[in-house]
């Protein structure tokens, strides 16, 4: 019983820490998603919209993963916990596809036809 009750603790305390690394990150990572619509004629742009969305959904998507599995760890869904708590790289994946498409569908511009 001590084993599962020190892994709580450490897994409480590494967890709370890596959690705020996280969203102060993707905090910053949000100004230059919003400045994708800058240029003339970005706001019509799907794939402009979907790296922008994706990113700016993303502290929002960490937060509620991260406390469902939280709250499904403490109650011993320890499956169920991790599979939560790997929906972030959901948005990671989409930003990257976004990232491609803008740079090579798009050629690097906002501004894209498709």
């Amino acid at each position: 019983m001590k084993t599962s009750t020190h892994t709580m603790e450490k897994w409480k305390k590494d967890f709370s820490g890596k959690l705020l690394i996280f969203f102060f990150i993707s905090l910053v990572m949000m100004l230059p998603a919003l400045m994708a619509f800058d240029a003339p004629g970005s706001e019509e742009s799907i794939v402009t919209k979907i790296f922008s969305y994706s990113i700016m959904l993303y502290p929002i998507t960490f937060g509620i993963s991260a406390g469902l599995a939280w709250l499904l760890y403490t109650t011993k869904q320890h499956k169920l916990a991790h599979i939560i708590s790997k929906l972030p790289i959901i948005n990671i994946v989409v930003v990257l596809i976004g990232l491609g498409l803008l740079i090579i569908v798009c050629k690097g511009k906002f501004v894209c036809p498709l």
